[in-house]
């Protein structure tokens, strides 16, 4: 109710935030400095019934030592009857009991000699579990009972000859107390009623300035707005109204933005060549633009507050419908193909559908934008119809060229293996010759059988490598685990045996696995081993290295060596058949490389090498990409 009362005006939130303030600091005030005066009270209150102990012990520490103990009644006796005399409405100091015992708790003279007889053991039920023995001074505040006990030790030359026990009441010091308590009431309730006013006068001063704000923010946005009971303030209501009449520019220059935005974004719709629509959560039409008012024959005012279902066929409709709800449910744009009936026909659209969302994040309404794309179907329909035609004769023409190379393989194959027969009997008939008739001729016939033996040997080479390239394109590829280290180490040891005169260092990482056909793999390691083996022969220190590293996240093996190298102009021949970039100082027939080639394309990876004539080159492959 309190809360109600206050959020209905800010002058009384003020006021009572003021008066909250002024009530808990006076209070703090006021129950510290009570504090302070109580506990002066009592310290000084503690201090007399402490002094007294000290004063009365040291007079009766004479008769306690010569065990004068009527002596030590009367001196206690009167002392007692004095303070019960005096004036009790000024006096803190009021006696209960006065007990003088010796070192063994026995009574030797009490105030109240009827019930603690002397040579009695002293009891007291407030002091039951407290040894008031060899306690030279010690005060015991217990203000639950009203009492306060001084215990201290009675000393006779330096030695304590027995003890006293004094017990004072409270009740002075809480009728001064409860004195204090009401003068602080009274004096509360004097600065309250002064707050109050205080408060309230505050309060309208502080509100007074935000009301005439209030009076004049519905004019907020005119672009000139009229605050004129702050022009003669100079705090932060000034700054207020400054800011105020700044944000009014603002906002009317904000206004007339989205007016003009408005402005725009209507000629975008209203321009646009495809559909544009907006419909509320239960799938009421909130706007169109003049692109469906003149698909569909309508006025946009006959559109707005209807659904598909008042508008088209129900099977359309229904189409809508779902599409609708499942841009809903997903909560992001969805395409969609679309069909309509028009008056010439059934149409295909092309629809975007998308949720809108209000600032919460709620969906409270969905869009779309349709786009007409029935000629570009029709397009489509006959390019598939074009493409099967297409592919029958691709499928017939790959089968005729397939059919073709198969012949020209049998035909190269058949030639190869016809050409060997005359080329062994050239051969053979040029080695007889030299051998039986080397001596009749002279030595430019010889000469000349050298020639053609060569020749016969080099195109022997030829026809071997061309048959092998051929295995190679009709070899079937059988993929599997392969250790490439242990290939190239079985390479290498088979390089040595052939040519054990030559000292080749060679350096292999060990345990390259990879997937691959292990005859191909071989052929291709045999050949770039043996292509670094011809080239290093001339090399001070010939050394050959195998290993792999990673290029783009792939895995790339290499084949380095230290021999001759090449021109990197002419690395485009490197891997083509009979391309050969060395003269005939160096044996080979141009094919090896092609193999290699050949042998990694089919293995579905990349081959390429880097070199500087003099320095060497490297072949980088890799296999599976």
């Amino acid at each position: 109710m309190i809360r109600k009362w206050l959020e209905k005006s800010f002058s009384r939130q003020v006021t009572a935030m003021l008066l909250l303030v002024g009530i808990v600091s006076n209070s703090t005030y006021a129950i510290f400095d009570f504090y302070q005066e109580h506990r002066h009270y009592k310290n000084f209150m503690e201090q007399q019934a402490t002094q007294l102990s000290k004063t009365l012990g040291q007079t009766l520490a004479n008769d306690m030592h010569y065990e004068n103990y009527f002596a030590l009644w009367s001196s206690i006796r009167k002392v007692y009857l004095d303070n019960q005399a005096s004036n009790k409405d000024f006096d803190l100091i009021i006696i209960n009991e006065i007990a003088v015992i010796n070192k063994e708790g026995r009574v030797l003279a009490h105030t109240q000699a009827e019930t603690h007889k002397p040579g009695s053991v002293y009891s007291n039920p407030l002091l039951n579990d407290i040894s008031i023995t060899d306690r030279p001074l010690e005060v015991l505040w217990m203000e639950q009972h009203n009492k306060l006990f001084v215990y201290s030790a009675i000393n006779y030359n330096n030695s304590i000859v027995g003890y006293m026990i004094i017990s004072y009441s409270t009740l002075p010091l809480k009728a001064l107390r409860n004195r204090a308590l009401t003068t602080y009431a009274i004096s509360q309730i004097a600065i309250l009623i002064f707050i109050i006013l205080i408060a309230g006068y505050f309060a309208r001063k502080i509100s007074a300035p935000i009301n005439d704000i209030i009076n004049a923010l519905p004019n907020m946005g005119s672009g000139n707005l009229d605050i004129s009971s702050l022009d003669h303030r100079h705090d932060e209501f000034k700054t207020l109204e400054k800011a105020l009449r700044h944000a009014d520019k603002s906002i009317y220059e904000t206004h007339n933005e989205i007016i003009d935005q408005q402005q725009k974004l209507s000629g975008i719709l209203d321009n646009s060549d495809a559909i544009i629509f907006m419909k509320d959560t239960e799938g009421k039409y909130l706007l169109v633009n003049q692109r469906y008012e003149k698909i569909f024959r309508t006025d946009q005012q006959d559109v707005i507050g209807r659904t598909d279902f008042d508008l088209h066929p129900a099977i359309f409709a229904q189409e809508f419908l779902n599409h609708d709800r499942c841009a809903m449910a997903v909560k992001r744009p969805i395409h969609f193909e679309e069909r309509i009936e028009l008056d010439d026909g059934i149409h295909t659209y092309i629809t975007v559908r998308f949720p809108i969302k209000d600032s919460s994040g709620h969906i409270y309404a969905i869009a779309g934008i349709a786009t007409d794309i029935t000629e570009r179907k029709q397009i489509e329909k006959e390019l598939i119809q074009y493409k099967t035609r297409l592919e029958s004769i691709v499928e017939t023409r790959t089968q005729e060229l397939n059919e073709s190379i198969q012949e020209l393989e049998a035909f190269s194959y058949s030639v190869s293996h016809d050409l060997r027969t005359p080329l062994r009997s050239i051969n053979g008939f040029s080695l007889a010759l030299k051998e039986d008739y080397q001596d009749a001729l002279d030595d430019t016939a010889n000469n000349y059988l050298e020639r053609i033996i060569r020749a016969t040997d080099r195109m022997g080479d030829i026809i071997d490598d061309l048959l092998l390239l051929s295995r190679v394109n009709r070899h079937e590829i059988q993929t599997q685990a392969i250790n490439l280290s242990l290939i190239t180490e079985k390479v290498f040891q088979q390089l040595q045996n052939l040519d054990p005169d030559q000292k080749i260092e060679i350096d292999i990482e060990s345990n390259i696995m990879i997937q691959g056909d292990p005859k191909l793999i071989y052929l291709a390691m045999e050949n770039l081993l043996g292509n670094a083996w011809k080239y290093t022969a001339k090399a001070e220190q010939p050394k050959i290295t195998f290993g792999q590293t990673s290029q783009n996240g792939h895995r790339v093996y290499f084949v380095k060596d230290n021999g001759t190298g090449f021109d990197m102009q002419y690395v485009d021949k490197l891997f083509k058949a009979f391309q050969r970039l060395h003269g005939s100082e160096y044996e080979g027939t141009g094919i090896g490389l092609a193999t290699v080639h050949r042998i990694i394309h089919r293995h579905n990876g990349r081959i390429w090498a880097e070199s500087e004539e003099g320095h060497g080159a490297t072949f980088y492959f890799t296999l599976g990409e």
